[in-house]
């Protein structure tokens, strides 16, 4: 095995294929190919897929590319149709309007996600700038872009996960935590196993000692962030970005990967974020929220429960709360764009064409 190969993991069944991005002794640094997961695996574990198998994935995620695409045109289609401002400038035969979407900073830990979502920016014309950054330097990136970019939409992302629950001991239950060979966390107690051997409990599978075990760790541990690969990268960035605007309206925030700690998000300030349920989230899913937003009108609240419904990951992947869209119309339709304005179809193509060069890494 080696950096860039497509792998999947023996022991989750080869649900989700990953790239190596990083081999050391016997372990190797997992991304996934279509979720924003991050992970840590055992070289042993992985097992190499086919290409076809790859061009399978690469085909599904075009596929909700243009699905994501079509809904959100249809939308402000109707919207466009519907609103006031539009249906007086055809009384009047007159199509001077223009319109000006809510601008994104796209901020992402993968660049291949990053190149996908600019080019939908681009597709569903939002005016967007966006940078790879990987997680941990996130809050610093914000502390510089912020001021000089001035966004009304960000958009954090990247990857994330839920770090898998400790190895069972011989006695059925969960074994130290490295560092501390001495010491087992129940109920956030400490429970010293030097002084308390463990009790004698009857036989169990080793399945359903397994179960319980995940349970309890989830049950006592999932809020931690440092139970996490990169939740607490997002909430130091959501966190630098509310020392710039303390707005929720001015300045909305999403962010969130994989299995990222939803609570911690939205306390730090976030308006969206990934994941109630921690489950994976689709690599599109942080964009069609924004876009969402871009296109919402200024005197509206984005309607939540149908912003996430249309997600590819449901109620379970994201959440948030109650927020103003970022959308203005204005007359009559200048000479030149209007700062803010959705670009026009040439200059659109020219950006896209511009996002189809290869990446510089």
């Amino acid at each position: 095995m080696k950096q860039g190969d497509l792998v999947v993991r023996k022991s989750y069944g080869g649900d989700v294929i990953f790239k190596i991005q990083q081999v050391y002794a016997s372990q190797a640094l997992l991304k996934g190919v279509q979720f924003r997961l991050a992970a840590d695996s055992p070289i042993a574990d992985l097992e190499p897929i086919s290409q076809s198998r790859f061009l399978q994935q690469e085909q599904a995620l075009e596929a909700k590319a243009h699905e994501t695409v079509k809904q959100l045109s249809e939308l402000h289609r109707l919207r466009s149709e519907a609103g006031p401002m539009r249906q007086l400038a055809k009384q009047r035969n007159q199509y001077s309007y223009f319109e000006m979407p809510g601008k994104v900073l796209h901020l992402d830990g993968d660049p291949l996600y990053l190149r996908k979502c600019m080019a939908l920016y681009g597709e569903l014309r939002i005016p967007a700038e966006g940078l790879y950054v990987p997680e941990v330097n996130m809050a610093e990136t914000v502390n510089r872009l912020l001021p000089q970019i001035r966004p009304d939409i960000l958009v954090l992302t990247g990857h994330d996960g839920l770090l898998k629950p400790p190895a069972l001991s011989p006695h059925g239950h969960l074994a130290p935590e490295a560092g501390n060979p001495a010491t087992v966390h129940l109920n956030g107690q400490d429970m010293r196993s030097a002084s308390r051997p463990p009790r004698s409990v009857p036989p169990q599978p080793q399945a359903d000692r397994e179960r319980e075990a995940q349970l309890l760790w989830r049950n006592n541990h999932a809020h931690n962030l440092s139970h996490y690969k990169n939740s607490h990268h997002f909430v130091n960035a959501v966190k630098a970005a509310r020392q710039f605007e303390r707005g929720r309206d001015t300045l909305v925030i999403v962010a969130g990967a994989c299995q990222s700690h939803f609570e911690a998000l939205l306390q730090a300030g976030a308006n969206y974020a990934s994941s109630p349920g921690r489950v994976l989230i689709h690599a599109l899913d942080p964009l069609y929220i924004a876009a969402r937003i871009a296109y919402t009108s200024i005197k509206d609240t984005v309607h939540t429960l149908d912003v996430i419904q249309h997600t590819h990951s449901g109620l379970d992947g994201l959440g948030g709360i109650e927020t103003r869209g970022c959308h203005r119309i204005g007359l009559p339709r200048l000479k030149l764009p209007a700062i803010g304005e959705a670009p026009p179809p040439i200059q659109m193509q020219q950006m896209q064409q511009r996002l189809r060069e290869p990446l510089q890494t």
